[in-house]
Parts: C-alpha cells; structure tokens; sequence
C-alpha cells in the first residue's frame, strides 16, 4: 500500500442532503483504504480564497465561491467540485442532472393526465433553476405552460410565517384546478401541502404536489404524504471521490463535468391520482390500479368498463399516451419495487403478490422496464438507504403510499 492521502471534505453536516454526500465518500474510502479524510468544518466562515487550514493531497466537495476555487488551483491541489457555485472555476465537477429531474416530474404529471402546472421556486436564489428549466422545456414540447412562483428559503430570520402562508394561498387559488405543482425541493413542497390544508384545497384530487430529495425526514410526515424525485447525493459523494483518486494519480479528467442520471420518483400520496376528464379511463384506470396484481389482463378491464377493446385501446392512447396493458404493468412494476424496496421476500414471494405465474417471469418484465434485474434493484435500494435488513410487508405502508414510477 502507498502512502496514506490526506483528503479535504467540505461540506455542511448539519445539512441532510451533503451527510448523504459524505457517506457516499466513505463508502469509496471503505472500498479503497488508503485516505484519510478531514472535514473542513470551518468552510462556511472561511474568507473568500483562503486553502484549508491543514496540508492535504485532494480536496472534494461543495466550493461555494469561485475565489476558493481560484485559490485551490493556484496551489495546483487536485479537486472534485459538487456546487453549482464554482462550477465556472474549471475545476472538475460531478453533477446530478437536475434538468432531468424537472423532465421527469413533468412526464410523470403528464402521464397521470394533468393540463395545468406551476413551479415553487427559491426567491433571490441562483439565477438559473436546471429543474425549472426541465420541467418547462417537457411541458412545453406538449403545449404546455408553467406558472411560477417563488418565496424565501430559509424564510428570513424573524419573518411573518403568516404573511408568507398568505402569499402562496394567494397563489394557489389564482391557478386553475385541477393543477400539478413541482417545487424546488421537500421543504418547499411541505408548505405547499400545509397551505392546501388551510385553504381547503384537496390533495391531490385539486392540487397534486411532488418535492425534490425524497428527503425521509419530511415526505412521509406531510398531509398527506410527498412524493419526491430522489436525490442522488450518495452517488454524487461516491463518484466524486472515485474521480478525486484518479486525479491524484495523474489522470487528466475527460471531461470537466461529470453528469449522473437523475433519480426515480418516489411516488407518495400528494400526487397519487389520474387527472383525467374521461369517465371510461378514469374507471378502467381505478379497477388496473385495484387488481392489477390479481393478476388481470386487459380483457377483464374491457369487461368492467362496458365497452369494447378497440374503443379502450383508443381511449388511453389518446388521454394517458399508452395502451391498457402498459398501464397494467405500470402498476405491478410499481408494486414489486416497493416489495423489493421495504421488504426481504423472496423473489417467488414477489411474483406470487405482484401477479406473475413465476420468479422468471417477473424478472424479465422488471429487466425489460427498469434495465437491471430485480436482485440489481434491490441491492442498490439497500445501498442508497445504508441498511441490511429490511421490515416484512406486514409493517409497511399500504401499496397506494408507494415507491418510484417505472
């Protein structure tokens, strides 16, 4: 083994999404002994261009001015940067695909039949919003627009909650229903949840709401319960130090920016409904959603809503934008991610509830719809979450509270 590297992390503890980012670290360090990493706790007072006040080999993490930057480069120390705020330094950076993640969110509203939309965004934040402009650029391939509105965060120090409660009621009522809301992350999804419930607004039957960051310490606390766009904070953490090495041993980054695919949504009550004006949809997608793991086939959906297949078929490719029998398994891929997410049962278990004659079969849907095979998905839940041992089905949440759209 080489000599022990020193490695400068900086980043914020108290902050959840960048503990998620160190622990991404640490896991590559565990992989690959031979680091030892400090935590820069004083970054956030730091002057402007002043190095880390111990000698160190690397440096990864979250340079939120360019004059840190600047000074990192002039001491020609190699270094990772996962802010947006230094992303004009040249310094090599590995990003999460935030302009995905607003793609994602508007084909999901879009899928589940939505016509109106709005965005809650950071007030006085950074001049351009990536998941904004996603969300916009897919709305807009499809005729859609997107009303925006934006409020502090944090709210200022000895601000009225109450006046900012007032605006964003205001808002809310001013946008027609029903309506699909993305917001720039959990917290502001939250307030967007809190303030439906004070004005009387239904979740998500008027107002359907999804967060960023699936953030567990406040998606499934809300009324009723957020879905988010996970965050890939984990793998932002691990695929930084993994470059960071390779840049200490003189490997020269092929790109300045490295861009990770943008995570699953976590679908949670707060957007759990189909926004659709057509009654024999609206009812065939409700009886999939009840039985799809009975197991059904599209014949029996043709039977329950009284009209014939070819009419059915018509029907949803014109208002959901696929046929039935995709919908169907929409719905059991959905279901076997949450068995395979919050459970340990065997694949033959899974099958068996989720409406497949065997394991084999599941796992070539599951392949075909996700790209990887279910025992792949499952390891890389447990991964991301940083547990062995899962709890049995009895004691989770019901199916309709469920996990990321396939």
């Amino acid at each position: 083994m080489g000599a022990e590297r020193r490695i400068a992390l900086f980043l914020d503890r108290d902050n959840v999404h960048e503990r998620r980012f160190f622990e991404g670290v640490q896991r590559y360090v565990r992989e690959n002994p031979g680091w030892r990493t400090f935590n820069e706790e004083t970054l956030l007072g730091m002057p402007a261009g002043e190095l880390p006040s111990q000698p160190c080999d690397g440096i990864v993490g979250f340079l939120r001015n360019e004059a840190m930057a600047q000074a990192i480069q002039a001491a020609h120390i190699p270094a990772v940067n996962v802010s947006r705020m230094g992303m004009d330094s040249g310094i090599p950076a590995v990003m999460q695909d935030f302009t995905q993640c607003g793609r994602s969110a508007a084909e999901y509203f879009i899928r589940r039949g939505f016509r109106r939309f709005g965005y809650l965004s950071r007030r006085g934040g950074m001049s351009r919003d990536l998941r904004l402009g996603g969300f916009r650029e897919r709305l807009g391939q499809e005729g859609f627009s997107c009303n925006r509105f934006s409020q502090p965060d944090p709210l200022p120090q000895g601000g009225n909650w109450a006046q900012y409660q007032e605006e964003l009621l205001g808002w809310l009522e001013s946008l027609p229903k029903p309506v699909a809301i993305l917001a720039r992350h959990d917290r502001f999804a939250a307030r967007i949840l809190a303030v439906c419930e004070m004005g009387g607004f239904r979740v998500p039957a008027e107002v359907a709401v999804m967060g960023w960051g699936n953030d567990e310490t406040v998606c499934p606390f809300t009324n009723p319960a957020l879905s988010s766009i996970e965050s890939q904070w984990e793998e932002t953490g691990y695929e930084s130090a993994h470059l960071l090495d390779r840049l200490m041993s003189g490997e020269k980054a092929a790109s300045e920016t490295v861009l990770l695919k943008a995570g699953n949504i976590v679908e949670r009550q707060s957007s759990d409904v189909l926004a659709v004006g057509d009654p024999v949809v609206v009812k065939a997608v409700s009886f999939i959603e009840e039985h799809a793991c009975d197991p059904i086939r599209v014949d029996d959906v043709v039977r329950h809503v009284s009209v014939n297949r070819r009419r059915l078929e018509r029907l949803f490719r014109r208002v959901l934008h696929r046929p039935p029998n995709t919908e169907i398994i929409r719905i059991r891929i959905q279901r076997v991610r949450q068995l395979l997410t919050q459970t340990d049962m065997s694949m033959t278990e899974i099958a068996r509830l989720c409406g497949y004659p065997d394991h084999r079969c599941l796992g070539i849907t599951f392949r075909r719809e996700m790209g990887m095979s279910p025992t792949l998905f499952r390891r890389q839940a447990r991964r991301r979450n940083g547990t062995s041992s899962w709890r049995h089905e009895s004691s989770q949440a019901p199916a309709s509270a469920a996990i990321g759209v396939a």
